[in-house]
């Protein structure tokens, strides 16, 4: 198998290395235009990233196992449900997002304000930091510093694209939502119970729609990754069992 990750806002692929460093599985992780690197002018909108992500992970040997977190994994189940991209399992947080009902944090709507590109630039441009957001909310300092070197306008332009196209969330998105009932692979929605911008009984009902399993991490924010990296291990590998059996 191959193992896949998939990061978020405004995060680089660093982040999955704690979880990778720890797999004896071959793991890959697929960069998103715009976080690092150049993002090509086609990709102006939500719907042509998660057409990008679809096509970027048929590339890629399988049988796969995909893991995405926060934007990615909003992208990634776009990708599965619109998509023809074959998978053995996948693994998504941020699931709230998906609900009906949900109402973009205040960061967000910050950000699809008219303010959002002064907000943005003041976290990206010269002596801009991340750090005062993310740190708090669990991100180790190996990504906080690769996710304030590679910040820069491209970053910035790329988040107010992502936030201000998802309006009012992504079950209402160009009808996204009653798509995703399409995604057949087994699938696992996690979720930290100390998120900020999480939504438990959101989250637990949209892995109902989706028919899949749910965890809910006691303790655990939205880098639940970083802040126990063995438990993270282990939970994969026991969702891997499951689906492989």
């Amino acid at each position: 198998m191959t193992v896949v990750f998939i990061h978020g806002v405004p995060e680089t692929p660093a982040m999955w290395d704690v979880i990778r460093q720890r797999l004896d599985a071959g793991s890959e992780v697929v960069r998103l235009p715009g976080f690092g690197i150049p993002r090509p002018a086609e990709l102006g909108d939500n719907e042509a990233y998660a057409s990008w992500l679809a096509e970027r992970l048929r590339e890629i040997p399988g049988p796969l196992d995909l893991v995405a977190h926060d934007w990615g994994a909003h992208l990634l189940i776009r990708a599965l449900s619109a998509y023809d991209v074959d998978c053995r399992s996948w693994v998504a947080d941020a699931a709230e997002a998906w609900h009906p009902d949900f109402v973009w944090a205040e960061g967000a709507q910050v950000i699809q304000s008219p303010q959002g590109p002064e907000f943005l630039a003041g976290l990206t441009g010269p002596g801009g930091t991340f750090a005062e957001f993310l740190r708090p909310r669990g991100m180790n300092e190996a990504s906080l510093a690769d996710v304030d070197r590679t910040s820069d306008q491209v970053l910035a332009d790329t988040m107010l694209m992502f936030y201000r196209d998802a309006v009012p969330n992504f079950y209402h998105y160009r009808s996204w939502g009653p798509r995703m009932e399409a995604v057949r692979a087994p699938g696992l929605i996690v979720h930290g119970n100390e998120d900020p911008y999480g939504d438990v009984e959101l989250s637990r009902q949209t892995a109902e729609r989706l028919r899949t399993e749910f965890i809910d991490l006691p303790g655990k924010s939205h880098y639940w990754m970083h802040q126990d990296p063995d438990g993270a291990v282990e939970l994969l590998r026991d969702f891997w069992g499951r689906a492989a059996g």
